[in-house]
């Protein structure tokens, strides 16, 4: 959920991280009325309030919490970083207060910031407070040289954001992403497990709206939902694809 430069990471070595039988290639065929994400900024509010359903992630930093006053449409969720951890009980307060009813555990950081089992430790005893606050909780992991651990997750979050924008530039995404979605999903019953894609994802910055939105159809049986990355000098590509996938047309202004 690194929206500036989001990092690509090897997909394959997830398999390995979590049991269950590997999945074939979804199908070619149209998407469903997938649910969606992504990051609000201010000028795009009205946009979000339009298109985004109840159940669709509209999701504002800790710095912007003021914005959650505004936002109508989607869930309301608020972005906590690992670098935001010492200020989690004022976030949580503050969020609880302007109505958010979900929390985005990014675990996502600068690969050259070390991310010891000390927080690690912390970001778990954070996420147990998430939940004993009411809240609904999500994680977007963190990706080790041994691929993604997600075992001390999967018994305390309601949902996982897998980064896949590091294969979104390989021919045999859709079978990559579609497997590891499925072993989540076997290890764990009943987890949402979304895909988070960019709209310029590494080794391919340019890629179409068109060619992104082909990408997920591929998965689109076996996400839950889809979280769109994207930086702000791309949001008309990054609104082209959140229309497409809620089926909707361009709102009027």
């Amino acid at each position: 959920m690194r929206l500036k430069n989001a990092v690509g990471i090897a997909l394959a070595a997830l398999a390995f991280a979590v049991s269950g039988p590997a999945a074939s290639a979804a199908g070619q065929g149209g998407l469903p009325d997938l649910k969606v994400g992504a990051i609000v900024s201010g000028p795009n509010i009205p946009f979000f309030n339009k298109v985004f359903g109840p159940a669709d992630l509209a999701v504002v930093r800790p710095q912007n919490l003021y914005m959650l006053k505004e936002l109508g449409g989607g869930l309301k969720t608020v972005l906590v970083a690992i670098t935001d951890l010492p200020h989690a009980p004022a976030i949580l307060h503050q969020a609880k207060s302007l109505g958010a009813s979900v929390i985005a555990l990014n675990l996502e950081a600068n690969p050259q910031i070390q991310v010891g089992q000390d927080i690690l430790g912390k970001a778990l005893n954070f996420a147990r407070a998430v939940k004993k606050a009411g809240f609904g909780l999500v994680v977007v992991p963190r990706p080790t040289d041994k691929g993604l651990n997600l075992q001390p997750w999967l018994n305390v979050v309601d949902g996982i954001i897998i980064p896949t924008q590091g294969a979104q530039s390989k021919e045999d995404y859709g079978q990559i992403v579609s497997a590891i979605l499925t072993r989540i999903k076997t290890a764990s019953p009943g987890l949402k497990v979304w895909a988070q894609v960019s709209v310029n994802p590494p080794n391919a910055p340019d890629m179409t709206a068109e060619t992104i939105l082909r990408k997920i159809a591929e998965i689109s049986r076996f996400a839950d939902g889809v979280f769109v990355v994207y930086a702000p000098k791309n949001w008309e590509k990054a609104k082209t694809i959140l229309l497409k996938l809620k089926n909707l047309p361009a709102p009027s202004e």
